[in-house]
C-alpha cells in the first residue's frame, strides 16, 4: 500500500488502516486507548495505506451509513487517445470498440473531451467536495492539448492535483507548468529497461522512446530541485513477460541518473490480463518479486529511493471476495471523456456501471439519486462477485466488512475510540497531513 493523502489541517482526520493494520490495533488497545510507543513502532515499520477521511465522512462510516459518503477523489479521463498501443492495455476493448487508438482529434465527444465538458466537469466536482483530482487515461492524459490547462483550472479551484502518464509527450515547458501547480505527486509509467523491451510492449515504431522518457525523467527530476518542489516523483515499472527480463538494466539506468534524488519511489507492479481478469502464472510473478526485492532492492539501499512491490494486491485476484456488500464506492469518482460519472475506478467505460451526467446533473444530485443507489443495490445482491476481479476498493471493503462484525457485535465504540486515537497519535509522531505520498492504490 502506499501512504496517505493529504488532506486540509483544520478538518480531523482519521488513517484508514489495511486489514492487518486493523487487527493490528485491535489486538494492541490498552485501557486507554493504544499505547503510543507500540503505536509509533508500528507506523515505522509498516507501510501506511493512502486513505484519508474527514471528519464528516468518519461520523458516516460510525453508523453505517455509507452511501452517503462524499468522494475525496476524482480519476479524471480526459482522452482515449494514446501514443502507446501496449499489449495488455486495461482498456484495449473500449479502445476496439470505440475505434480510438491512435487518432489525434478523434470526432467523437466520448473520446475526447471538449473544453467546455472540461471546465463544466471540474467546476461541479469541487462543488460536490470532491478534494484530489487524479489526472489520468484512457488513453495517454498528456495527449489531450487540454491537459495541462485542466490541470489549471483544477488548481484554480482550490484542488490537489496529480498526473498518470507515459513520460512520452513530457517537454521542459510542460515540466515547469506542471511544478507551478505544486502536485501532490507525478507518476510516470516504464515499460522497459531498453529500447527493444518498451518497443515490444508499447507496441509503437518510435525508435527512441525509451531515451526519451528516460530524458523526461531526468528533465522532471532536476526541475524539481532546482525549483525546490514537494512533489512526489514516482517510476511505475509494469512486470509482464516482455519487461521482465530488463529491469536490471532499468535499475542501472535510473542509479546512473544526475539527478537520481529527487524520485522518491518506484513502483513494482504486476500486469493483469483485462482480458480474463488473471494475472500471468502466479508461480512467475512470486520469483520476479522475490528476485527484486532481495536483489534488486539491495542495488538502492542508501538511495533515498523507496521500492514499493505491488505484488500483495493480486493475492486474492482469483478468490472470491470475503465481504458482500460493497460500502466503499463512495470515496471515488470516475470521470469520462463525455463528463459522465461511474460507480469506481474498474468500472469505468462500462455503462451498466454509468451513475449520471455531470454536464446535466450536480455531483449531489448523482450520489443521492436513485441511478446510483440501484446500482449498488444490484452490486450488493450479486455478493460483489461480479464486480470486477481486480477492485481497487477491495481493501477498504474489508476494513469496513471488520467494522461492521464489531458493529454486529455490539462494539462499534472501540472503532470510534481507535479512530481518534489514530488522529492524535497520527499527529504527534508526524504521520499528519503533509507527510504524503499518492492518494491512488
Amino acid at each position: 500500500m502506499n501512504q496517505l493523502i493529504d488532506e486540509s489541517p483544520d478538518i480531523t482526520s482519521v488513517f484508514v488502516l489495511s486489514v492487518t493494520d486493523f487487527q493490528y490495533f485491535r489486538s494492541n488497545v490498552k485501557i486507554n486507548g493504544i499505547c503510543e510507543d507500540e503505536f509509533k513502532r508500528h507506523l515505522e515499520k509498516t507501510k501506511i495505506p493512502n486513505w484519508i477521511s474527514n471528519a464528516p465522512n468518519l461520523e458516516k462510516i460510525l453508523i453505517g451509513n455509507y452511501s452517503e459518503i462524499v468522494p475525496v477523489t476524482a480519476e479524471f479521463v480526459q482522452t482515449l487517445n494514446c501514443n502507446y498501443r501496449c499489449v495488455q492495455c486495461a482498456y484495449m476493448k473500449t479502445k476496439q470498440e470505440k475505434g480510438s487508438w491512435l487518432r489525434n482529434v478523434p470526432a467523437s465527444p466520448e473520446l475526447h473531451m471538449t473544453e467546455g465538458v472540461m471546465k463544466t466537469t471540474l467546476d461541479k466536482l469541487a462543488e460536490g467536495g470532491v478534494r484530489n483530482i487524479l489526472f489520468t487515461g484512457g488513453g495517454e492524459p498528456l495527449m489531450h492539448p487540454l491537459a495541462i490547462q485542466a490541470m489549471e483550472h483544477a488548481k484554480r479551484n482550490g484542488n490537489v492535483v496529480a498526473l498518470y502518464t507515459n513520460g512520452r509527450l513530457l517537454t521542459k515547458r510542460k515540466i515547469s507548468r506542471i511544478l507551478e501547480l505544486d502536485p501532490l505527486f507525478v507518476r510516470i509509467s516504464v515499460y522497459g529497461g531498453n529500447q527493444k523491451t518498451v518497443a515490444s510492449y508499447t507496441q509503437t515504431t518510435d525508435p527512441n522512446s525509451f531515451k526519451i522518457v528516460i530524458r523526461n525523467i531526468e528533465a522532471m527530476a532536476e526541475e524539481k530541485e532546482r525549483v525546490g518542489s514537494k512533489m512526489k516523483l514516482g517510476l511505475s515499472y509494469l512486470i509482464h513477460p516482455i519487461t521482465s527480463g530488463s529491469i536490471d538494466e532499468f535499475a542501472d539506468t535510473i542509479l546512473r541518473m544526475k539527478h537520481m534524488d529527487q524520485i522518491d519511489y518506484i513502483r513494482f507492479t504486476p500486469a493483469v490480463d483485462y482480458s480474463n481478469g488473471r494475472q500471468h502464472d502466479q508461480r512467475y510473478m512470486e520469483e520476479i518479486f522475490q528476485n527484486i526485492g532481495e536483489n534488486v532492492a539491495k542495488r538502492f539501499e542508501g538511495t533515498p529511493i523507496k521500492l514499493k512491490l505491488y505484488y500483495h494486491r493480486l493475492q486474492d485476484l482469483n478468490k472470491r471476495k470475503s465481504y458482500t456488500h460493497c460500502r466503499a464506492s463512495g470515496w471515488f469518482v470516475e470521470v469520462d471523456p463525455a463528463g459522465d460519472l461511474f460507480l469506481c475506478c474498474e468500472t469505468h467505460f462500462k455503462p451498466e456501471y454509468r451513475i449520471g451526467d455531470l454536464k446535466t446533473q450536480s455531483l449531489d444530485e448523482i450520489w443521492s439519486g436513485n441511478l446510483r443507489k440501484s446500482i449498488i443495490a444490484r452490486v450488493n445482491d450479486s455478493n460483489c462477485h461480479a464486480c470486477p476481479t481486480l477492485c481497487k476498493p477491495n481493501e477498504l471493503n474489508k476494513i469496513f466488512d471488520v467494522v461492521e462484525q464489531f458493529r454486529d457485535a455490539g462494539e462499534i465504540d472501540q472503532v470510534e475510540g481507535w479512530a481518534k486515537d489514530l488522529v492524535r497519535y497520527g499527529k504527534e509522531c508526524g504521520y499528519c497531513p503533509g507527510k504524503l505520498d499518492d492518494f491512488q492504490s
